[in-house]
């Protein structure tokens, strides 16, 4: 039996000029503004009672790499903001030091990277519209620093090449602390949420190869990796919380975070 509607929808275009929009938030301060993540790591601003652009909330662009399904892949905005002024973001990190490589270690290579999840300060003074420059604080991933942390350099690409060990393994076999792999062209994941309990919820994939059978992807499954979970922190510190039901005795507030998972 076919399903009938009381309602007649009718697509109506809001915003147009975008490339590759991904995320998008309503401001509370004033609902006509509209904070929109492009996947290239502009935060736009637009304006739906003119119609306009206003100055992007933040141009992440030289630190996100943005290859094939990588970039900005969410953001969120406080549930107390503006009082709280805090906007999230989930990208894919180009190092520093991507800078004068060139092919898969170079900016928006296609080699393996990791991941962040930070917060900028929204800046009163232009209504909560553009970010207070130097505010980024990184919350989940601090551990990825730089291209040496990463298995291979960032030079190779481990959606295909599956000979070398996963990034964020020390030498002693284990998982390092506050890491967010991405060994593949794909499977970052990425979504932020705010729950009812005002803690932030992030999806990690498990940043493993999508076209291979990767034993990597086992980290999934392993309590001491971040990858492949559904994590619950504080939205100020990132760490996890001590209400956690998976808590364990003598768990430290980093291993609590993790204790929110899709087995």
């Amino acid at each position: 039996m076919a399903l009938v509607s009381g309602y007649n929808v009718v697509r109506e275009t809001v915003v147009t000029g975008l490339v590759q929009p991904l995320a998008f938030e309503f401001a509370p301060q004033n609902p006509n503004v509209l904070y929109i993540a492009q996947k290239d790591g502009h935060i736009r601003v637009f304006d739906t009672s003119t119609n306009t652009y206003q100055a992007d909330f933040i141009d992440l662009s030289a630190k996100v790499n943005n290859v094939q399904d990588r970039g900005l892949m969410d953001i969120a905005l406080h549930p107390n903001f503006p009082a709280t002024p805090y906007v999230y973001a989930f990208y894919v990190v180009d190092p520093a030091g991507v800078a004068g490589n060139t092919g898969n270690a170079g900016p928006d290579g296609g080699g393996n990277r990791y991941m962040y999840v930070s917060r900028f300060t929204a800046d009163a003074a232009t209504g909560y519209t553009t970010a207070v420059p130097g505010s980024e604080v990184v919350i989940l991933g601090k551990a990825g620093q730089s291209l040496a942390d990463i298995s291979g350099g960032g030079a190779i690409d481990s959606t295909s090449d599956l000979n070398i060990a996963e990034s964020g393994v020390s030498a002693a076999g284990v998982y390092v602390q506050d890491y967010l792999k991405i060994d593949s062209l794909s499977h970052a994941g990425g979504s932020l949420a705010f729950g009812p309990d005002g803690k932030l919820y992030v999806s990690v994939g498990d940043g493993s190869s999508f076209d291979a059978t990767d034993k990597r992807t086992l980290s999934v499954q392993d309590i001491n990796s971040l990858s492949g979970k559904i994590l619950r922190v504080d939205p100020i510190t990132g760490q996890g919380v001590a209400d956690n039901p998976f808590v364990q005795p003598g768990d430290s507030l980093w291993t609590i975070a993790r204790r929110h998972r899709i087995s």
